[in-house]
C-alpha cells in the first residue's frame, strides 16, 4: 500500500498509449490484412511508394472508430502504462501526454498544469503524495507556437513517409547546419529536468521515464532489439558528437541518467516477463508498443515506486 493519491503524466505517444486500441477495431484488422506488413513503418517490408496511403488510412480508420478525440484518449490512457500503474497504486490519474510531443512541448504542458498540481498538493494530508510520470522523447523533435498560440511539436522523420519527403529532407539538412546541435539539446533536457524538480511541491515525487531507451544506461539494463522497429536508436546520442566535446556530452548525459528510471520497454526485464517471448517482438501497426508491453513496464515502475 502506498500513500500516492494522484498521478500526473507528461510525454509523447508512448506515455499516452497511442494505438493501444488497434486490436479492438475490426475494420482496422481487416484493412491490415490487405497490406504487406502489420508494421507499416517498416520500410524493409513495405515499399516507400505505398507508405503514404497506408499510414494515413490506418490513422483514418483508427481515429474514426471513436466518437471524439476525448473518447479515443480516454480509452488509450486507460490501457497505457500510467493508467495501469494508477490501477496498481489504486489512485487517480491525469494523462497529458500527446502523440508526437517534443521534450519542450512536454515541459510547456507541465508548466501549464503546474498550478493544478500545486492546488491539489495543498489539499493533501501530511503523509499523502502526488506522483509525476514524465517521459522523455527523441531530441530531433522541435517545437513552434501555432496560430492558436498553442505549442506544437514537429519531427522531420514523420514527413519522410509522405508527399513532403523532399521538404523534410531539406529541413533535416538545414537543421544539421543551423539548428541546435545534439549537445545543446542534451543541456536543454538537463535544465528542464532540474526546473521540474525545483518547481514541484515537497509532497510531489517525480519519476522520469524513457520508454524507448534513448537516454538510459543500456549497459546496465540490457536491450532486446526489435527488428521490426525502424526508429529504435541503436547508438547513444553521444556517438554523433564531435570528439572534442564528447567528454562534456558524457557528463551531461550522465546527469540526465541520474534522474531516470533506468529501464525501458525494449529491456530484458520486460522481455523476461512475457510468457510468450514472440509477443515481445510484436508491435502495433504504426510501431507503437502493445498493451502487454505497457503492462510489464507498469509493473516494473510499480515495484520501483513501492520500494
Amino acid at each position: 500500500m502506498t500513500n500516492i493519491k494522484h498521478i500526473y503524466c507528461f510525454g509523447d505517444s508512448h506515455v499516452a498509449g497511442d494505438e493501444l486500441c488497434s486490436p479492438e477495431i475490426p475494420k482496422l484488422q481487416e484493412y491490415l490484412k490487405t497490406v504487406e506488413s502489420n508494421h507499416i513503418t517498416d520500410a524493409v517490408k513495405v515499399p516507400q511508394k505505398n507508405l503514404d496511403n497506408i499510414y494515413f488510412k490506418v490513422r483514418e480508420i483508427y481515429q474514426g472508430h471513436f466518437a471524439s478525440k476525448k473518447d479515443l484518449r480516454a480509452n488509450e490512457n486507460k490501457k497505457s502504462f500510467p493508467g495501469q500503474l494508477a490501477t496498481l497504486l489504486d489512485c487517480g490519474y491525469d494523462n497529458y501526454a500527446e502523440s508526437g510531443s517534443s521534450n519542450l512541448q512536454s515541459y510547456i504542458q507541465f508548466i501549464d498544469i503546474l498550478p493544478s498540481i500545486k492546488q491539489l498538493a495543498n489539499t493533501l494530508n501530511s503523509n499523502d503524495k502526488i506522483l509525476i510520470i514524465y517521459g522523455l522523447t527523441e531530441i530531433e523533435r522541435s517545437t513552434f507556437i501555432d496560430v492558436d498560440c498553442k505549442p506544437r511539436a514537429r519531427s522531420p522523420l514523420w514527413n519522410l513517409h509522405n508527399k513532403y519527403r523532399k521538404d523534410a529532407e531539406k529541413y533535416i539538412e538545414l537543421q544539421d547546419q543551423f539548428g541546435d546541435d545534439t549537445l545543446i539539446k542534451l543541456f536543454q533536457i538537463h535544465m528542464q529536468i532540474n526546473a521540474i524538480c525545483g518547481l514541484l511541491p515537497n509532497n510531489c515525487n517525480v519519476v522520469f521515464v524513457d520508454p524507448t531507451g534513448l537516454f538510459i544506461d543500456r549497459n546496465k539494463v540490457g536491450i532486446k532489439n526489435h527488428n521490426n522497429q525502424p526508429f529504435i536508436r541503436i547508438q547513444s546520442y553521444e556517438d554523433g558528437i564531435d570528439d572534442s566535446l564528447k567528454e562534456v556530452a558524457n557528463q551531461v548525459h550522465t546527469l540526465i541518467r541520474d534522474h531516470m528510471f533506468n529501464d525501458c520497454m525494449y529491456s530484458v526485464n520486460v522481455y523476461n516477463n512475457f510468457d510468450n517471448k514472440e509477443d515481445f517482438y510484436k508491435l502495433m501497426p504504426l510501431s507503437h508498443f502493445t498493451e502487454q508491453h505497457h503492462r510489464q513496464f507498469a509493473l516494473l515502475l510499480y515495484n520501483y515506486i513501492v520500494q
